[in-house]
Formats: structure tokens, C-alpha cells, sequence
């Protein structure tokens, strides 16, 4: 059996701005990057559902505290958050989604 990933292409109007992200494809590289370290996954997974600007530093002192051999790549990722903002832009279940969706395409 033969699975292939097609991009939905009645919707790539819409989503253009989102694929463009100067933010979220950093996240995605720097996720490729380090696919083998579950804790940095998990970081990311949990920055998406934060509701507020200060749970994201919260959640940075939490994984870093816990982590603290990773504690410069949790704070990059943690920039990358703070400047992007995502939860300002758009539901942050869209940027789940659309994360998901261009990780598969990478």
C-alpha cells in the first residue's frame, strides 16, 4: 500500500500567509533539526498551548529549569515565540495545524 501527502489546494490561498511565516518555518528547521530530542519536542508542543505573552516564559523556565543542558536551545525557541506572538495573529490551533501540516511536507 502506497500513502502519499498532496497539499489541499483549495484552500492554499488562504493559508499562503501562513506557509510564509518567517517564525514558523524557523521553528520548523530548528524542530528538523533536533527530531531526536524528545524534551525539545515536547518544549514546542507545549508553547502551543499556552493562552497568554507570560505562560511562554513560564513554560520556558519550566523546561529549562528541568532541562538546563538544553537551556540554549529552549531559549531559542522561546524568542522565536515571544517575537512571533502567534496567539495575537490567529487561533493557535490554526498554527498547530499549519505547523503540523508544512512538517509533514518537510
Amino acid at each position: 500500500m502506497t500513502i502519499s501527502i498532496h497539499q489541499n489546494k483549495s484552500n492554499i490561498k488562504n493559508t499562503e500567509e501562513f506557509f510564509n511565516n518567517y517564525y514558523l518555518n524557523e521553528l520548523i528547521d530548528f524542530f528538523i533539526k533536533t527530531k531526536n530530542r524528545t524534551y525539545i519536542s515536547t518544549f514546542i508542543r507545549s508553547m502551543f498551548y499556552v493562552d497568554t505573552d507570560d505562560d511562554y516564559y513560564e513554560t520556558y523556565l519550566d523546561y529549562s529549569s528541568v532541562f538546563n543542558f538544553e537551556s540554549e536551545n529552549f531559549l531559542f525557541i522561546y524568542n522565536l515565540f515571544n517575537e512571533w506572538k502567534p496567539i495575537r495573529t490567529a487561533p493557535i490551533g490554526t498554527w498547530r495545524g499549519i505547523f503540523l501540516e508544512l512538517l509533514s511536507f518537510k
